[in-house]
């Protein structure tokens, strides 16, 4: 009886290991994608900024607007992409599932509600990617 229950803790321990490290390298893709991501989408608002005087006049009006667009694009996605990987990396810190699941719904009280840093990410990005798509397609005819 004894030898039956070792064998099955220590199938249960290998088995928690290997979803661990399941979960640790699906994390670690996924904040290193968000990161390149907001640093690939940083990189471009900065560059259509600098850039911006090389558009012929014409096109000027244009050009800022998309500048403008992909700030607010940038700005929204920051927020939601940021928030999960902060929660993801302070889960990690403090490594467990339940610290995972506790980091996931922290919670912050706004206007009396209280709201989640990842959902609240997810609204900032709603919000943002809205004025974005108003902001392109009110150049209808390029």
């Amino acid at each position: 009886i004894v030898q039956s229950i070792d064998r099955r803790n220590r199938k249960q321990t290998i088995g928690n290991a290997n979803m661990l490290t399941s979960l640790t390298s699906g994390l670690v893709l996924e904040v290193s994608f968000n990161i390149i991501y907001l640093l690939v989408v940083w990189d471009l608002v900065f560059a259509m900024w600098r850039r911006k005087d090389r558009v012929i006049t014409v096109n000027r009006q244009v050009a800022l607007s998309f500048v403008r667009a992909f700030t607010v694009l940038a700005l929204g996605d920051s927020f939601h992409l940021g928030f999960r990987v902060w929660v993801y990396v302070y889960a990690y810190i403090y490594g467990s599932n339940k610290n995972f699941n506790l980091a996931i719904e922290q919670r912050w009280i706004i206007f009396d509600h209280k709201i989640g840093l990842v959902g609240l990410g997810g609204l900032a990005t709603a919000v943002t990617i809205t004025f974005f798509y108003m902001v392109i397609f009110q150049y209808d005819d390029i």
